[in-house]
């Protein structure tokens, strides 16, 4: 059935270098599936476009701290098999950090959740999941149409899109598997431990693949600088934003023959989000030290309140387009920040401020860290001179355009991964887009590429669950 699929002029292929298996991108996904393979003696080989590794794991030092400016926790602990492999690794430290957390609003401080608020949030989830239990035709919504408080704009900083944006059907089917953990080493020091067990002389940095050819036998992929590879199979870790990217855009792929339907037509239904950060180094701590995090409520929809309390149903708000941009600058308080409290977990004078779509794309679009600044100074209650602001520009990155994978309103992730699972017979799909326990996380990229490195073992022959556990 999948004949038609592929390229049939031998004139094309190509006497470049050949191992079994090539792995177009270096994250935790690409290097666990090139592990597994490896350990099998299936050869391998990782094209990575940036010249560093571990994709969406990115550590920088401040002033020796480790700080995340991708992924920072371990999630779902109770179910997370990079937690329970790096538990005892003494270079590997994390903090649960979901003690006490301060809300703020800009009119001064609200409570803490850990007294009274959480109750209210978890209720407030429950009554939105059972909306749409209760009536199997109710559309799809944002959470702000639904009705819902202010105070539920926390989830603005897990989706990593805006209430005007995050579907309502989808945060009433969160759940969760145990607490999370925040990697106090960073994150990178769980990467290392993975690159170990793997030869790093097979790992190419700053090899762009931007041209992919299927054969009915063989699989030949072109980068930036004119090299070519072939192989038997291909897994691509790419996000599905950059899947998903037109010719001629840095990072886009083009595939001779053409992806089949199923998966191009999925693309555009699945979302991505942009959950950005932006870290300040200030002279001293002048902020409460025993408070895990910092949420700093927006402010409240004014004309909800003032139909609600004129016994009216408030007016619904328009669904914010996934590529909006902002005509002019945001004002401060109009959207939610969390912060991350460094002085409560490692007594250093540091504040990890989380964003969401749009605030994210606008903020990494300013050239200016005064300008940054400005906009993240009044939710900060004392004003103090930052030594250091550093942020990685996730949405204008073109490898990444974004953060991982959202639930905007009107998507269909779900279909999407299913079809990315399915892939191609030969060509395979990993990253935490192709999975549903831990989509969007660290440890759902990691299980995809098991999953899928288990699939192309069996396919070679070189794995059976007697002989060998990956």
């Amino acid at each position: 059935m999948f004949g038609r699929f592929f390229n049939t002029n031998p004139a094309l292929e190509s006497s470049a270098e050949s191992v079994d298996v090539i792995i177009i991108g270096a994250g935790i996904s690409g290097l666990k599936a090139a592990i597994d393979l490896n350990k099998l003696g299936i050869s391998t080989l990782i094209l990575e476009a940036r010249n560093r590794l571990g994709g969406r794991l990115h550590t920088v030092n401040l002033n020796d701290v480790p700080i995340d400016l991708g992924a920072s926790w371990f999630h779902d602990c109770l179910v997370n098999e990079l937690l329970d492999k790096n538990v005892e690794n003494p270079n590997v430290t994390f903090y649960f950090d979901d003690g006490k957390r301060d809300i703020l609003t800009s009119e001064g401080y609200l409570g803490s959740d850990s007294e009274n608020l959480q109750p209210i949030m978890e209720e407030i989830l429950t009554y939105i999941k059972l909306k749409y239990e209760k009536n199997e035709i109710l559309k799809d919504d944002s959470i702000h149409n639904l009705y819902a408080p202010q105070i539920v704009r926390f989830i603005e900083l897990w989706f990593g899109s805006s209430w005007d944006q995050s579907s309502g059907f989808e945060v009433g089917g969160l759940e969760h598997n145990g607490r999370n953990a925040f990697l106090t080493s960073g994150y990178y020091s769980v990467y290392e431990n993975e690159l170990k067990e793997y030869p790093i002389e097979r790992i190419l940095k700053n090899k762009v693949a931007n041209k992919i050819q299927r054969f009915k036998k063989t699989i030949s992929v072109t980068t930036t600088d004119n090299s070519t590879y072939s192989c038997k199979y291909l897994i691509v870790t790419v996000p599905q934003s950059v899947l998903r990217l037109p010719l001629g855009q840095e990072g886009a792929l083009e595939w001779s023959p053409p992806m089949p339907s199923y998966i191009t037509n999925t693309l555009p239904k699945m979302s991505f989000a942009a959950l950005g950060k932006v870290v300040f180094e200030f002279d001293e701590i002048f902020w409460p030290k025993n408070s895990d995090r910092f949420f700093c409520l927006g402010k409240p929809d004014q004309n909800a309140i003032d139909a609600i309390n004129s016994n009216q149903k408030p007016a619904r708000v328009p669904i914010m387009p996934e590529d909006f941009i902002f005509q002019e600058p945001p004002k401060s308080w109009d959207y939610p920040v969390l912060f991350i409290n460094f002085a409560k977990m490692r007594n250093k004078p540091i504040l990890v401020g989380l964003m969401q779509s749009p605030v994210t794309n606008y903020i990494e679009s300013l050239k200016s860290e005064n300008d940054i600044w400005e906009y993240f100074r009044p939710y900060i209650t004392k004003v103090a001179k930052f030594e250091n602001e550093s942020s990685v520009p996730w949405t204008v990155d073109p490898f990444a355009r974004g953060s991982y994978t959202g639930a905007k309103v009107g998507g269909d992730y779900k279909n999407g991964v299913e079809c990315l699972i399915k892939g191609l017979p030969n060509v395979r799909f990993a990253g935490e887009h192709t999975v549903f326990e831990g989509n969007g996380c660290a440890h759902g990229a990691y299980e995809s590429g098991k999953r899928e490195a288990k699939y192309i073992a069996e396919k070679m022959g070189k794995f059976t669950e007697n002989k060998t556990k990956l």
